[in-house]
């Protein structure tokens, strides 16, 4: 007969002798604790605020915090304010940018990979330690830096020396940093706090954030958008920051930092999801789309209205069109559209609804699909949801689910698969609200599912 071995664990003392000697050996050896060092930075960058912040930036690296100065920065800070950079990050390949390389302007200087060889000869003549780090800036760079230098840490997550220095920092363990010059626009014509002629030829555009104009280049606008998008995967490493300035980028994080703290369910969603609606990475694989041979069947032929309930991408949509019924695309985040389903219903008014699935009512249509939704939406809004579908169709609906956990939104610090179950579960609490519900076909975590509602006869 075999025995049932049984793991038991716990401390190998009372828990009042483990008290009893945490307090002595405090009270008597305290003073023994190392004291450890917290590393901190301050991130320094060439927008017009930076100078709003000099004394501010002299007292924290007096105060023992690092300071990181992008591209010319670090030129401005020695000749015009006396101070010397910790670090001086660049990255950019232009051999023009040699002339932000300078003597005791700062310290360390670290270099992209990319750059241009020149800078990498001044910058060792000069009187600062070289360092090289690799950033994945354009496509094959990556292949070709594990290639040449393998097992070396790769920088992604961004285009700008600003999106680096901030990767930069996270992988180098600081837990606090500090933004200046982050403006990602102009203060009225005024681009940096000092002459820099490089890019002066970007055109200027305005650009409106919740009711606020700025004005701003193509690529400074878009670094702040990727801040956006990256902010909360340092957040979740631990790293806490903070970004002076009243320009684009600072506006922006401000506005949907408020709403993770403060915001409803509906407002965190939406911008979760138009954050990785931008990374063209996430609409590249959907396996509702790839099991449409599989369930596009049942759909009824007498269907003369086809719903899709979360759409994302609109390559259904443009399916569903192929077959006959009119279709109606269904989505809160109203950058999800691929560009060719954008033009698909540009040319059909009223056909793709911007609407929170789990609030959707005053629509009746004959049939509907759900693909590759419901894992996203949050559990305690899954049967909201489920109702709010059942009460939108007259015949049924079809349904594909995902039952792991998802690999993709920790690119961007979130959870995107909120609400795993198994496929026996999802089954049931379908068929809760339609009626009926069954399995019909299943492929790796993946389950199609197809609802019907009583009295309906499919």
């Amino acid at each position: 007969m075999k025995t049932q071995v049984k793991f038991k664990s716990g401390l190998n003392t009372s828990e009042d002798v483990f008290l009893d000697n945490t307090r002595a050996n405090i009270e008597k050896y305290g003073h023994l604790i190392p004291t450890y060092s917290t590393k901190k930075a301050l991130i320094c960058g060439g927008g017009p605020s930076l100078e709003d912040w000099i004394e501010e930036i002299r007292d924290l690296k007096d105060a023992g915090w690092t300071i990181f100065a992008l591209n010319g920065v670090a030129r401005y800070l020695y000749e015009e304010h006396q101070i010397i950079s910790d670090w001086q990050l660049v990255i950019d390949a232009r051999p023009e940018n040699i002339e932000f390389i300078g003597d005791f302007w700062a310290e360390n200087i670290a270099l992209g990979s990319q750059v241009d060889p020149q800078l990498f000869e001044k910058a060792i003549a000069s009187q600062s330690n070289v360092v090289m780090v690799h950033c994945m800036a354009v496509k094959g760079s990556l292949d070709l830096i594990r290639e040449l230098h393998p097992g070396n840490t790769v920088l992604g997550g961004g285009s700008t020396v600003g999106m680096m220095a901030m990767n930069f920092i996270s992988s180098a363990g600081y837990a606090k940093a500090k933004l200046y010059g982050f403006d990602s626009s102009h203060r009225e014509d005024k681009k940096h706090p000092y002459t820099q002629p490089l890019n002066e030829d970007q055109p200027v555009i305005d650009f409106i954030f919740n009711k606020q104009s700025f004005k701003s280049s193509g690529p400074m606008a878009s670094q702040a958008q990727q801040f956006i998008t990256y902010w909360k995967v340092w957040a979740n490493k631990g790293l806490e920051f903070d970004i002076r300035g009243d320009g684009l980028l600072p506006t922006m994080w401000r506005y949907v930092q408020a709403i993770e703290e403060f915001g409803s369910t509906e407002d965190r969603e939406l911008i979760k999801y138009e954050k990785v609606w931008r990374m063209d990475n996430y609409r590249k694989y959907s396996p509702g789309e790839d099991f449409w041979d599989h369930y596009q069947h049942h759909i009824p032929r007498d269907a003369r209205t086809v719903a899709d309930f979360g759409c994302g991408t609109g390559r259904i949509v443009a399916k569903i069109n192929e077959l006959g019924p009119a279709y109606i695309g269904i989505d809160h985040a109203t950058n999800c559209l691929d560009d060719g389903a954008k033009d698909l219903i540009d040319t059909h008014p009223n056909e793709f609804i911007p609407a929170n699935l789990w609030q959707f009512k005053g629509r009746l249509f004959d049939f509907g699909l759900c693909c590759d939704v419901m894992e996203h939406i949050p559990a305690w809004k899954m049967d909201d949801t489920l109702q709010a579908i059942a009460r939108s169709v007259r015949k049924g609906a079809i349904f594909t689910i995902c039952c792991a956990p998802d690999v993709f939104g920790e690119r961007v610090g979130e959870t995107l698969h909120m609400n795993v179950m198994p496929p026996d579960q999802w089954v049931g609490r379908i068929a809760l609200h339609f009626g009926f519900a069954e399995e019909i076909y299943a492929e790796g975590p993946n389950v199609v599912i197809a609802a019907r509602k009583e009295g309906t006869g499919l």
